[in-house]
Protein backbone atom coordinates (compact mmCIF):
# COMPACT_ATOMS: atom_id res chain seq x y z
CA UNK A 1 0.00 0.00 0.00
CA UNK A 2 1.63 3.79 -1.08
CA UNK A 3 2.63 5.33 1.80
CA UNK A 4 -0.08 7.99 1.96
CA UNK A 5 -3.23 5.67 1.72
CA UNK A 6 -1.99 4.10 4.91
CA UNK A 7 -1.54 6.86 7.14
CA UNK A 8 -5.07 8.32 6.00
CA UNK A 9 -6.09 4.66 6.72
CA UNK A 10 -4.81 4.55 10.05
CA UNK A 11 -6.03 8.34 11.09
CA UNK A 12 -9.24 8.62 9.01
CA UNK A 13 -9.85 11.86 10.74
CA UNK A 14 -6.41 13.41 8.23
CA UNK A 15 -6.65 14.06 5.04
CA UNK A 16 -4.77 13.00 2.58
CA UNK A 17 -3.04 15.91 0.92
CA UNK A 18 -2.15 16.74 4.69
CA UNK A 19 -0.68 12.85 5.14
CA UNK A 20 1.39 13.81 1.63
CA UNK A 21 2.62 17.52 3.08
CA UNK A 22 3.79 15.26 6.46
CA UNK A 23 5.99 12.70 4.20
CA UNK A 24 6.90 15.28 2.07
CA UNK A 25 8.44 17.12 5.10
CA UNK A 26 10.46 14.53 5.95
CA UNK A 27 8.21 13.90 9.34
CA UNK A 28 7.53 10.12 8.53
CA UNK A 29 9.95 7.50 9.08
CA UNK A 30 9.85 3.75 8.14
CA UNK A 31 11.87 1.11 9.82
CA UNK A 32 13.76 4.22 11.18
CA UNK A 33 14.22 5.80 7.73
CA UNK A 34 13.12 9.12 6.71
CA UNK A 35 10.79 8.42 3.86
CA UNK A 36 9.92 11.21 1.09
CA UNK A 37 8.10 10.08 -1.54
CA UNK A 38 3.92 9.50 -0.54
CA UNK A 39 4.13 6.30 -3.16
CA UNK A 40 6.72 4.56 -0.90
CA UNK A 41 4.95 1.19 -0.46
CA UNK A 42 4.47 0.09 3.15
CA UNK A 43 4.96 -3.81 3.17
CA UNK A 44 3.58 -6.34 6.13
CA UNK A 45 5.88 -6.03 9.11
CA UNK A 46 6.91 -2.34 8.86
CA UNK A 47 6.96 0.19 11.61
CA UNK A 48 5.46 3.72 10.35
CA UNK A 49 6.57 6.65 12.58
CA UNK A 50 4.73 10.04 12.37
CA UNK A 51 7.52 12.75 14.20
CA UNK A 52 4.92 15.65 14.01
CA UNK A 53 1.04 15.49 13.54
CA UNK A 54 -1.25 17.77 12.89
CA UNK A 55 -2.80 20.45 15.68
CA UNK A 56 -6.34 20.20 15.64
CA UNK A 57 -8.08 23.01 14.81
CA UNK A 58 -4.38 24.90 13.64
CA UNK A 59 -4.36 22.49 10.72
CA UNK A 60 -6.97 23.46 8.12
CA UNK A 61 -6.81 20.22 6.27
CA UNK A 62 -6.62 18.26 9.22
CA UNK A 63 -10.56 17.48 9.81
CA UNK A 64 -12.28 16.17 12.90
CA UNK A 65 -13.27 13.09 13.94
CA UNK A 66 -16.95 13.43 13.93
CA UNK A 67 -17.80 9.39 13.53
CA UNK A 68 -16.88 6.39 16.06
CA UNK A 69 -13.80 4.58 15.45
CA UNK A 70 -14.12 0.80 16.87
CA UNK A 71 -10.27 0.79 16.32
CA UNK A 72 -10.51 3.56 19.37
CA UNK A 73 -11.49 0.36 21.57
CA UNK A 74 -8.38 -0.30 23.77
CA UNK A 75 -10.34 -2.24 26.50
CA UNK A 76 -13.98 -3.11 27.39
CA UNK A 77 -14.65 -5.25 30.34
CA UNK A 78 -16.81 -5.38 32.98
CA UNK A 79 -17.05 -1.76 34.47
CA UNK A 80 -14.59 -0.34 32.31
CA UNK A 81 -13.87 1.15 28.82
CA UNK A 82 -10.64 2.64 27.53
CA UNK A 83 -10.07 4.49 24.99
CA UNK A 84 -7.78 6.18 22.22
CA UNK A 85 -8.81 9.25 21.43
CA UNK A 86 -7.88 11.23 18.49
CA UNK A 87 -6.32 15.29 18.61
CA UNK A 88 -8.63 17.45 16.97
CA UNK A 89 -11.82 16.09 19.32
CA UNK A 90 -13.13 16.77 22.69
CA UNK A 91 -13.41 14.87 25.56
CA UNK A 92 -16.76 15.59 26.63
CA UNK A 93 -19.52 18.41 24.62
CA UNK A 94 -19.15 21.68 25.21
CA UNK A 95 -23.16 22.40 24.96
CA UNK A 96 -26.17 20.44 24.68
CA UNK A 97 -25.83 20.68 21.06
CA UNK A 98 -22.20 19.52 20.89
CA UNK A 99 -22.03 15.80 19.76
CA UNK A 100 -18.70 15.41 17.85
CA UNK A 101 -17.35 14.47 21.36
CA UNK A 102 -15.83 10.80 22.42
CA UNK A 103 -17.68 10.63 25.26
CA UNK A 104 -21.13 11.65 23.21
CA UNK A 105 -19.62 9.13 20.47
CA UNK A 106 -19.23 6.63 23.17
CA UNK A 107 -22.23 6.71 24.55
CA UNK A 108 -23.99 6.14 21.19
CA UNK A 109 -21.57 2.78 20.84
CA UNK A 110 -21.81 1.75 24.68
CA UNK A 111 -25.05 2.98 26.17
CA UNK A 112 -25.90 6.31 28.05
CA UNK A 113 -24.68 5.78 31.30
CA UNK A 114 -20.57 5.97 30.59
CA UNK A 115 -18.75 8.63 32.25
CA UNK A 116 -14.90 10.36 32.02
CA UNK A 117 -13.12 9.97 34.90
CA UNK A 118 -10.72 12.47 33.60
CA UNK A 119 -10.31 14.82 30.22
CA UNK A 120 -7.59 15.15 27.85
CA UNK A 121 -7.21 18.45 25.96
CA UNK A 122 -8.80 18.52 22.52
CA UNK A 123 -5.25 18.60 20.60
CA UNK A 124 -3.69 16.27 23.01
CA UNK A 125 -4.62 12.16 21.64
CA UNK A 126 -4.12 9.73 24.13
CA UNK A 127 -5.97 7.11 26.89
CA UNK A 128 -9.08 8.28 28.20
CA UNK A 129 -11.00 6.26 31.01
CA UNK A 130 -14.62 6.08 30.83
CA UNK A 131 -16.57 3.83 33.45
CA UNK A 132 -20.06 2.31 34.30
CA UNK A 133 -21.80 2.57 37.40
CA UNK A 134 -20.91 0.71 40.04
CA UNK A 135 -18.00 0.27 42.48
CA UNK A 136 -14.73 0.77 40.10
CA UNK A 137 -16.36 4.28 39.09
CA UNK A 138 -16.33 5.49 42.57
CA UNK A 139 -12.44 4.20 42.96
CA UNK A 140 -11.81 6.23 39.97
CA UNK A 141 -12.97 9.02 41.07
CA UNK A 142 -11.39 9.42 44.62
CA UNK A 143 -8.14 8.36 42.25
CA UNK A 144 -8.66 11.44 40.07
CA UNK A 145 -9.42 14.01 42.74
CA UNK A 146 -6.69 12.36 44.66
CA UNK A 147 -4.29 12.94 41.99
CA UNK A 148 -3.24 9.07 42.83
CA UNK A 149 -3.04 8.38 39.02
CA UNK A 150 0.00 8.55 37.15
CA UNK A 151 0.13 9.95 34.02
CA UNK A 152 2.42 10.80 31.42
CA UNK A 153 2.54 12.69 28.01
CA UNK A 154 4.98 12.81 25.25
CA UNK A 155 5.05 16.46 23.42
CA UNK A 156 7.41 17.67 20.14
CA UNK A 157 9.19 20.76 21.31
CA UNK A 158 10.54 23.67 18.94
CA UNK A 159 14.29 22.68 18.47
CA UNK A 160 15.13 25.95 19.36
CA UNK A 161 13.58 26.14 22.62
CA UNK A 162 16.45 26.71 24.98
CA UNK A 163 15.16 23.36 26.96
CA UNK A 164 17.23 21.81 29.45
CA UNK A 165 17.86 18.12 29.69
CA UNK A 166 14.97 17.63 32.86
CA UNK A 167 13.37 19.36 35.60
CA UNK A 168 10.26 21.13 36.87
CA UNK A 169 7.82 24.00 35.63
CA UNK A 170 6.18 25.58 38.15
CA UNK A 171 3.06 27.96 36.90
CA UNK A 172 -0.30 28.84 37.52
CA UNK A 173 -3.38 28.23 35.20
CA UNK A 174 -6.67 30.60 34.71
CA UNK A 175 -9.03 30.93 31.80
CA UNK A 176 -8.07 32.33 28.24
CA UNK A 177 -8.70 35.73 27.79
CA UNK A 178 -9.72 34.85 24.05
CA UNK A 179 -10.96 31.57 24.23
CA UNK A 180 -13.32 30.35 27.03
CA UNK A 181 -12.21 26.26 26.23
CA UNK A 182 -8.65 27.09 26.96
CA UNK A 183 -6.36 28.10 29.68
CA UNK A 184 -2.99 29.88 30.17
CA UNK A 185 -0.60 30.72 32.35
CA UNK A 186 -1.50 33.71 34.57
CA UNK A 187 0.55 35.88 36.81
CA UNK A 188 -2.63 36.40 39.35
CA UNK A 189 -4.46 33.89 40.70
CA UNK A 190 -5.37 30.33 38.79
CA UNK A 191 -4.44 27.14 40.35
CA UNK A 192 -1.02 26.09 40.68
CA UNK A 193 0.34 23.27 38.18
CA UNK A 194 3.44 21.60 38.12
CA UNK A 195 4.71 19.41 35.77
CA UNK A 196 8.12 17.23 35.54
CA UNK A 197 9.44 16.73 32.49
CA UNK A 198 13.06 14.92 30.45
CA UNK A 199 14.10 15.29 27.08
CA UNK A 200 13.71 11.87 25.50
CA UNK A 201 15.79 12.85 22.30
CA UNK A 202 16.34 15.91 20.06
CA UNK A 203 16.41 16.09 16.19
CA UNK A 204 16.66 18.91 13.31
CA UNK A 205 13.05 18.98 13.45
CA UNK A 206 11.98 18.88 16.57
CA UNK A 207 12.85 17.74 20.30
CA UNK A 208 10.56 14.50 22.05
CA UNK A 209 9.89 15.68 25.26
CA UNK A 210 8.56 13.08 27.87
CA UNK A 211 6.08 14.97 30.96
CA UNK A 212 4.25 13.82 33.73
CA UNK A 213 1.99 16.23 35.60
CA UNK A 214 1.80 16.03 39.36
CA UNK A 215 -1.09 18.33 39.15
CA UNK A 216 -4.13 17.44 37.89
CA UNK A 217 -3.56 20.60 35.37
Amino acid sequence: MRLDRYLQQEFPYWSRAHCQRLIQGRHVRVNRRVVWMASWEVASGDVVTVDRPPHGDGDGDASRATAWDQRWVLMDRDGLVVLDKPSGLRTEARSAADTDNLLGLARSRFGPDLVAAHRLDRDTSGIVVLTRPGPLRRVLDEAFKANGVAKEYLAVVDPQSPLAEGGDIFDRLGPHAGHRDRRQVVTVGGERAHTRFDVERREANGVLVRLRPTTGR
